[in-house]
């Protein structure tokens, strides 16, 4: 499994002195969604053009057939010429302009995936294969690294709901911007279909956490902005280390849990 890490390492505003036991806090999510695979993928929508870049069809709706990995959806090819096709996992409001096919799906609509395929010719085999567009954010780990005594108070992040996505291009065009700030919270770690769907860029992590050593306690918050990949799990790590006075926020990127979906046929 390739993993991707990035370090940034941020001040804190106290300082603190190692004492007794680590103590370590898993967080995930409240929100549950349930990843796409060629198991549970029923349907699909797709808009065609042909090689003058006419736009054909226009989200058709394709079902797949009982008990195969066809979908069909009663449209047919033009006599001659090829097609390029556009296809997505929700019905969602289409802008064609020029090469570009944009949506602005929500990840508040659950995991959503796309295909493209181009100049795609009358009767010849078409597949499509398929990729997650939104990024997850799986789990945030805070360790002490030097065995003070840390109690995580709180836990929340900011990040991006709102974006246009090009089909055509496979890429975010416009993330907006930052929604508010959502706090987590620590469900059962068995379930790893928990997680927060968001658009892929920037998401700012924060913590609050009470530090003992010598019978003394001190509160501090502190946080960190992260980039989060499209289609993609990842995990924020965050090491609060007493002697320096500095917290590192760091990315684990994996892939989803479930084979991406692969050779799906029209």
């Amino acid at each position: 499994m390739r993993r991707i890490v990035f370090i940034l390492p941020l001040l804190l505003a106290c300082t603190q002195m190692p004492e007794s036991v680590p103590v370590e806090l898993i967080a995930e999510g409240t929100k549950a969604f349930t990843e796409t695979t060629i198991s549970n993928l029923d349907g699909f929508y797709v808009t065609a053009k042909n090689s003058l870049g006419r736009v054909l069809w226009e989200n058709i709706h394709f079902v797949k057939d009982e008990g195969g990995s066809r979908f069909t959806g009663g449209m047919y090819w033009p006599q001659s010429g090829e097609l390029s096709f556009y296809a997505i996992s929700h019905s969602y409001p289409l802008t064609v302009d020029g090469i570009a096919v944009k949506v602005q799906p929500s990840p508040n609509d659950g995991d959503v995936v796309s295909a493209v395929k181009l100049n795609a010719y009358k009767g010849s085999s078409t597949y499509l294969s398929f990729g997650h567009i939104f990024a997850s954010l799986e789990g945030i780990v805070f360790t002490p690294e030097d065995g003070c005594s840390v109690n995580v108070t709180a836990l929340s992040c900011q990040f991006l709901m709102d974006g246009t996505y090009d089909i055509a291009s496979s890429s975010w065009v416009d993330t907006g911007t930052p929604g508010a700030a959502v706090s987590i919270a620590s469900p059962s770690l068995e379930n790893r279909n928990l997680g927060l769907l968001c658009v892929p860029g920037e998401c700012t992590i924060s913590v609050s956490y009470d530090c003992s050593f010598g019978g003394h306690t001190e509160s501090c918050t502190t946080s960190a902005t992260v980039t989060l990949p499209m289609g993609k799990k990842s995990t924020v790590s965050g090491t609060l280390c007493a002697a320096s006075g500095i917290v590192s926020m760091t990315v684990t990127v994996a892939p989803w849990d479930e084979e991406v979906i692969y050779n799906n046929k029209l």
